[in-house]
């Protein structure tokens, strides 16, 4: 009865073809309008779990206690020292703040007047005496380049140096770091890359340690919800601004955007490109493939509008059903390609198959329907139930793809029935002179035949062995790994983890009082996974009365200095040579002097910077171009001021409570509905995916509703595993339903899934053994690898069951072996995209397809043995 049905309808599109195609077109042109208008991207990784899951509830309710922390850009400001990265972020946040139409806040999270005038009571007060010390040593150097702010002044404090030194003045070794970066400047300016000194490390400390001369801006922007990439506007301006500000490479500044929207829209973009690309190549590679499978440019033809049709009505139903595409979903377009072009490939083969037994097109075309209803019609069943498979599962991202690609399976079946006959019909075309088949291949099909046990034997060792592998497979789950490392806000995110203050992998626990805060954050603190825990209450120093005393006595003696104004003129080329003459006799004279004692040691780093002192003066006088000192007191001199003011600042420090701390700073801690909030750093490398799990382990103990990036990626990857578990199993139980209602024999059915069993096992073995991990994305491989796969042996059963004993030589074997080709390219394509998440997808599916081929064709001729004798019906036609 199916076959009947499907002949008749086939025969009338065949002979209405210009109204089905008009039909067709229309309808086609009709979604792709409505899919324009309706149908958005959404590159946020979250969005690929379902949004009641509750790891998602937790970080939803967070962003609601904490919303000036969302939608956030974060421009990371890499300076030539700490203070000049912090006054580089102060007017950067300064100029933006007044850019109202794209930014709702704009905040400095370490700068503004409270941190500029209160920096030294977050000293511990060692640092401070270390600090006052520090100073203290470089107090003739400062009482210097204040009054003559030149490379001549810098020459005379150094000559005064080094004569110190001479005379057995140990205290001069404290001088040692400005001789050498002074020689360090000289060398850098004469070889044409100009740098400044680091009057921060020289005068202050500051910068000393481990801390990176680095400070952060944190903006809110106005998101154009109409744009493709919401914030690219506000980023454009965020640069543009910094360049107007002078924070170049030039200058020794480096501005970088990363946070969630940059993320976002570079995440776009890199799809963008990525899609395109392998749709370019997966329509060149399959149109390549197809002409050589079908031979006729006109069926090529007809194959290709029937593809562009269905996909464009893929999408109407993608912007009908589900309304957005994903990280995941947007990889659809390209499935459908590589699926619906099987359909096409078995049909045409089919049809030139018939072509040469009937005289006219529609006839040939009304046997091909009937012959081709059965094994399409269950082929894209099957399909459709692999991709249905996603549906029941948390798994947002591939139950949207499992919607769409679903869908589109059945589009492509109607469109193999009606459009595709109609179009053959119009382009007509000769009957084939020779067989479609490939008559070479009959020795090979005997051979399989003949050796069978042999060939199943060789089959369950490859099986075998790939079982062996499997326990070395891995599984990454990181929803970072699916973006562009190359792009600059994911470069940038990279980086920020290993630093451990500023990794965003920190874990959040918001609880009721102050003393509950203290209490949390102190058994946090105490546990061997936590680097630190930090609360609201963090930010009001301690031991403030014995700072504040420290800061005084500083002042006394150190504020005069800081107030001293240049006087002097400034210097001619002559004056600078003088006095670097006079600065190199004098650190001459100290090194051939020499000094006994205990001075000897003490002086020891200021012979060496004497040293490098003389050879970068030598190289500076034998120049033949002078004009080179032109450039030399501005380097020398750059960035004082940045180190002066910060200094004067924090010596009008005062008693700092926590009704003192500004109000963007109590707003990141403490919550709307006023829970205090404890953030989590943890001790190992923010990185380690593994590390991270025993990190939110370990905080759940004591806080179980613990929230934050760690918590995300355990959950995802834990929600992952679990809907990859499920839709395989209900892939394998439904498709194999499917397969007993219309194969009836329990033994076809096992012939059936056989190969697709082994190519399953090959292709997670294969996995293991090269080291390739699984991930968010090319998990759904496996799944859909039962959904895809299917189609290959069910074409060859099906023809076996029919009575074709050389299968590899028949039209089904010859249009089986080209649709894997043309699926495994189409899929293979993806493997080009910049997208990680795709690239990875595209791999996987490539080499699954590739090992079902492989299986289908050597495999299930020796499974299959020789044909039954009668010629079975299979169970639709009835």
């Amino acid at each position: 009865m199916l076959n009947a049905l499907i002949r008749r309808l086939v025969d009338i599109c065949a002979r209405r073809r210009w109204i089905v195609l008009a039909v067709s077109v229309s309808l086609a042109a009709g979604a792709a309008v409505f899919a324009a208008n309706v149908l958005r991207i959404n590159t946020d990784t979250d969005a690929l779990f379902d949004a009641d899951l509750p790891f998602r509830v937790a970080d939803d309710a967070y962003d609601r206690q904490f919303p000036a922390d969302t939608d956030l850009i974060v421009a990371v400001i890499d300076g030539p020292s700490k203070i000049a990265a912090s006054r580089a972020a102060d007017r950067l946040a300064a100029d933006l703040t007044q850019r109202t139409d794209l930014f709702r806040t704009v905040r400095a999270p370490e700068g503004g007047p409270f941190f500029a005038h209160n920096a030294l009571l977050y000293l511990s007060p060692s640092e401070l005496e270390e600090l006052s010390a520090r100073l203290a040593q470089a107090q003739p150097l400062l009482g210097a380049i204040t009054a003559d702010r030149s490379a001549r002044g810098l020459f005379h404090m150094i000559a005064l140096a080094f004569n110190a030194a001479a005379e057995g003045d140990a205290a001069a070794a404290g001088l040692a770091p400005a001789a050498a970066q002074t020689a360090d400047v000289i060398d850098a300016t004469l070889d044409g890359k100009p740098k400044a000194m680091n009057w921060s490390v020289l005068l202050s400390g500051l910068a000393a340690g481990d801390e990176k001369p680095r400070a952060f801006v944190l903006l809110q922007p106005r998101l154009d919800m109409e744009a493709l990439e919401q914030g690219g506007d506000a980023s454009a301006a965020v640069r543009a601004t910094a360049v107007a500000d002078g924070l170049t490479p030039a200058r020794g500044f480096r501005v970088r955007l990363t946070g969630s929207v940059p993320l976002s829209d570079e995440e776009f973009a890199t799809l963008k490109q990525g899609t395109g690309l392998s749709g370019v190549a997966a329509v060149v590679l399959v149109t390549v493939l197809l002409t050589a499978a079908l031979g006729a440019l006109r069926l090529v033809g007809a194959v290709v509008i029937t593809l562009l049709m269905g996909l464009l009505l893929t999408m109407g139903w993608a912007a009908a059903a589900v309304g957005e595409i994903n990280l995941i979903s947007v990889a659809f377009a390209v499935m459908f390609v590589g699926i619906a072009v099987d359909f096409a490939i078995q049909f045409c083969m089919r049809y030139r198959a018939e072509r040469r037994v009937h005289s006219n097109t529609e006839a040939a075309l009304a046997a091909t329907g009937a012959t081709m209803a059965n094994p399409l019609l269950l082929a894209a069943i099957a399909t459709a139930l692999g991709f249905f498979s996603f549906l029941p599962t948390a798994y947002r991202g591939v139950a949207q793809l499992g919607v769409i690609a679903g869908g589109g399976m059945i589009i492509a079946l109607i469109l193999s029935f009606t459009a595709l006959p109609a179009l053959i019909a119009i382009v007509r075309g000769k009957a084939d002179a020779v067989p479609v088949g490939y008559l070479w291949a009959a020795p090979l099909n005997r051979w399989l035949v003949r050796r069978r046990m042999l060939v199943l034997v060789v089959a369950a060792l490859f099986g075998g062995a790939a079982l062996v592998a499997l326990p070395r497979l891995t599984f990454d789950f990181d929803p970072l790994k699916l973006k562009d490392p190359t792009t600059e806000s994911m470069s940038t995110v990279l980086d920020l983890m290993g630093d451990p203050w500023s990794t965003p992998n920190t874990l959040n626990v918001l609880v009721s009082t102050p003393e509950a805060a203290r209490a949390m954050a102190d058994k946090l603190g105490a546990l061997p996974e936590v680097r630190e825990a930090l609360t609201v209450f963090d930010f009001v120093p301690e031991d403030q009365e014995q700072k504040l005393a420290s800061i005084d006595d500083l002042s006394l003696w150190l504020g005069p200095a800081l107030q001293v104004n240049s006087t002097a003129a400034p210097p001619s080329r002559d004056d600078i040579i003088n006095a670097a003459q006079e600065a190199r006799a004098r650190a001459q004279a100290f090194l051939e002097g020499g000094t006994s004692g205990p001075d000897n040691e003490a002086l020891a780093p200021l012979r060496d910077a004497a040293k490098s002192f003389i050879a970068a003066v030598d190289r500076l006088l034998a120049a033949p171009d002078h004009s080179v000192l032109d450039g030399l007191s501005p380097a020398l001199a750059s960035g004082l001021d940045d180190v002066l003011e910060p200094l004067r600042n924090g010596l009008q420090a005062q008693t700092v409570t926590m009704n003192d701390l500004p109000e963007d700073l109590r707003a990141s801690w403490i919550a709307k509905d006023g829970r205090y909030r404890i953030q989590v750093f943890p001790k190992a490398d923010g990185r380690d995916v593994t590390a991270l799990a025993d990190f939110l382990a370990a905080v759940r103990r004591v806080a179980p509703d613990a929230s934050g990036p760690p918590a995300t990626i355990y959950e995802s990857g834990r929600i992952v595993t679990h809907a990859f578990a499920t839709a395989a199993a209900l892939a394998l139980v439904s498709i194999t339903g499917l397969l007993f209602v219309v194969l009836r024999r329990p033994a076809d059915v096992g012939r059936v899934l056989a190969p697709l069993l082994l190519a399953g096992l090959l292709t997670l073995g294969t996995c293991a053994a090269i080291g390739f991990p699984l991930n968010f994305a090319n998990i759904i491989a496996l799944p859909l690898l039962l959904g895809v796969g299917v189609t290959f042996p069910i074409y060859l059963v099906t023809a076996w069951r029919d009575g074709e004993g050389l299968l590899l030589t028949s039209p089904s074997g010859r249009g089986m072996l080209f649709s894997a080709l043309t699926t495994a390219a189409a899929f293979g394509s993806l493997a080009l995209s910049r997208h990680p998440g795709t690239a990875a997808m595209g791999e996987l599916l490539a080499m699954a397809l590739g090992y079902v081929m492989l299986t289908t064709l050597f495999m299930l001729p020796a499974l299959l043995g020789a044909p039954p004798t009668v010629r079975v019906q299979s169970s639709l036609s009835h």
